[in-house]
């Protein structure tokens, strides 16, 4: 369903974290199937209501780290969130995305500079901007930074740098230019959602060649979430990959998403999906050394 684009965002209060004071942003996100509406620059079109939790620093003036999701849900990963900004104290402002399952890559891209857009309309003053984003939502902060995609939808947003905890790298981009933003990617040695190997043939063969990245050679995926490490037999893309053409069609093989995402998507799970024994959930020792690792990255900015 389309919404109209309404004008002022307004602000309501509600309790997040404890005793912290957030205010809900209300602001407009659009749907776009790929990325072909984005590089066209015609993609304020599909729009829908969305909403972030904003909570403002203790000084007027600080560094706004942005939280985005995986596929799983926010809720999945709402206590590693909360445990990394209470590491990094009061004096920055956090932005909690969550995400309609209905919103695809492209449209969460999206939803990261709407919302940033929106805090920065409440009158705050923002300094530098950090996205950390888990599996999928990783992948969309780290798309941020492609120069084609922060040209498009910044409108004078600049990321200066992303954490991506166990980031899907299966989308690439045939334009491989990417702005200097600092990238720092936490990879399981283990993940078969998201595999570490896609992310290491991303840096190598010139995409975010300045990239940091630390394996966790013991990990799986998920390691974010609650719930225990365990094994599963789940469906995988194992190691397929899609990448975005320039006109910002998606192709994989001789598959491309010219007639819509959705049979793309079909073709897609029918040559690469399968059902394997995966490793996720949480592993204490990971979980620790990669907040730690996140927190120093940004205190280090």
């Amino acid at each position: 369903m389309e919404f109209k684009l309404f004008g002022l965002i307004f602000v309501t209060l509600s309790l997040f974290s404890g005793s912290a004071l957030s205010k809900k942003l209300n602001y407009t996100g659009y749907v776009t199937k790929d990325h072909q509406a984005i590089f066209k620059n015609d993609w304020k079109i599909n729009s829908y209501k969305a909403k972030a939790d904003f909570i403002k620093a203790g000084e007027s003036s600080a560094n706004l780290v942005v939280f985005s999701p995986g596929w799983g849900g926010s809720d999945k990963y709402k206590s590693a969130f909360k445990k990394i900004a209470k590491k990094l104290g009061k004096n920055n402002h956090y932005l909690y995305l969550s995400h309609p399952k209905s919103v695809e890559t492209a449209g969460r891209t999206i939803s990261i500079f709407q919302a940033i857009k929106a805090v920065k309309e409440t009158g705050v003053s923002v300094n530098k901007i950090i996205v950390i984003g888990a599996s999928g939502g990783a992948q969309e902060g780290i798309h941020t930074t492609h120069n084609k995609i922060a040209t498009a939808l910044g409108e004078g947003i600049k990321i200066d740098a992303v954490i991506g905890f166990y980031p899907s790298c299966r989308v690439t981009f045939s334009d491989k230019s990417f702005n200097p933003a600092k990238v720092l990617m936490l990879l399981g040695g283990k993940d078969k959602t998201a595999p570490a190997k896609l992310c290491h043939e991303l840096k190598n063969n010139g995409g975010l060649e300045n990239a940091q990245i630390i394996d966790y050679p013991v990990a799986g995926h998920s390691w974010l979430f609650d719930k225990r490490e365990k094994y599963s037999r789940l469906r995988t893309w194992q190691d397929c990959t899609l990448e975005v053409q320039n006109s910002g069609v998606w192709v994989s093989g001789n598959l491309n998403s010219k007639n819509g995402t959705d049979s793309f998507i079909t073709a897609m799970s029918k040559k690469c999906s399968a059902k394997v024994k995966m490793l996720f959930g949480r592993n204490k020792e990971v979980y620790k050394q990669s907040v730690d690792a996140a927190v120093k990255f940004v205190n280090a900015l």
